[in-house]
């Protein structure tokens, strides 16, 4: 028998099996999105379920907020917060002099650094959080803008009343909330007609680079789960260092980290009114920007 036939004929029953490895996988990742858009839903509805990954996950953004407020891609970092201005513009596929004057709301400030760079493109800021620490931080960090912000210690799944803002922009935050239907719209509802929302949110994984590093967090999550925060924070620091250490607890510390696909939240966007709705960036996460339809 010809050499190369004969390799070929031992390689189609593994061929056949990837095939059939990678149908079932594509099958259960559209049934676990169902799955979760189902739950998703269930939440926005009853404020009961899930309370305790809630109250774990409000507590580890505290400890964080208070304990591991430095670190890459915080206030302490200065190449950082050389460019968050210049981020802000890019998130937002806003002009940075279109800024100036504009009322400004954001959504889960923690330390301040996008507080921070919108105040320095000109915006009165109105800074939110449910951490008093974190609330207490942005407010030292912004001081020399004092005069154009005002910063809120409050609960997003409980502010439920609209407002008026040019923009929202919100990092980051409404996939922790165990709500997350629920903390879009209530995001959505301060945002003012004809005016802009910026969301970014966990996006769905989609790509084999996405599925690994979401394994490693999960791994992660998994060995730290029985550890108390003050464990999770001397493990971390200890295993990447303090630079990186907030990064991480960030990552796999909350239990709560929902991830949407890109579809079900612009579906979700265009029912509270929103159009023009696109990422501005390209990434594993959703930056998305959207624009909320004047009344006619």
């Amino acid at each position: 028998m010809n050499p190369k036939l004969d390799r070929l004929a031992r390689r189609i029953p593994i061929l056949k099996e990837i095939a059939l490895l990678r149908e079932q996988n594509r099958f259960l990742l559209a049934e676990v999105r169902k799955l979760n858009e189902t739950l998703r839903s269930l939440l926005s509805q009853n404020p009961a379920l899930q309370w305790g990954d809630e109250r774990q996950t409000t507590d580890s953004f505290d400890f964080q907020w208070t304990h591991l407020p430095e670190g890459r891609w915080l206030t302490s970092d200065p190449e950082f917060m050389r460019q968050v201005a210049a981020q802000v513009v890019e998130f937002t596929a806003l002009p940075a002099d279109w800024f100036r004057g504009r009322r400004v709301l954001d959504v889960g400030c923690g330390t301040g650094r996008y507080t921070q760079a919108l105040l320095s493109l000109g915006a009165h800021v109105t800074a939110v959080d449910q951490s008093a620490s974190a609330c207490r931080r942005t407010a030292e960090t912004c001081a020399a803008f004092s005069e154009r912000l005002t910063v809120k210690d409050l609960d997003l799944l409980q502010w439920t009343e609209p407002a008026d803002f040019d923009l929202v922009f919100c990092f980051g935050v409404v996939h922790h909330t165990g709500r997350t239907y629920r903390a879009i719209r209530n995001v959505a509802a301060k945002v003012r007609p004809d005016g802009h929302l910026f969301l970014m949110v966990y996006g769905f994984p989609t790509e084999l680079g996405h599925f690994s590093e979401l394994n490693v967090y999960e791994d992660l999550r998994e060995e730290l789960r029985a550890r108390s925060a003050a464990e999770k924070k001397a493990v971390l620091a200890q295993r990447y260092g303090a630079e990186l250490a907030n990064a991480y607890f960030d990552a796999v510390s909350p239990k709560i980290n929902d991830l949407l696909s890109l579809e079900e939240l612009r579906e979700f966007l265009q029912g509270l009114g929103f159009t023009g709705i696109r990422c501005t960036v390209r990434n594993r996460n959703h930056h998305v920007v959207a624009r909320k339809t004047a009344p006619v």
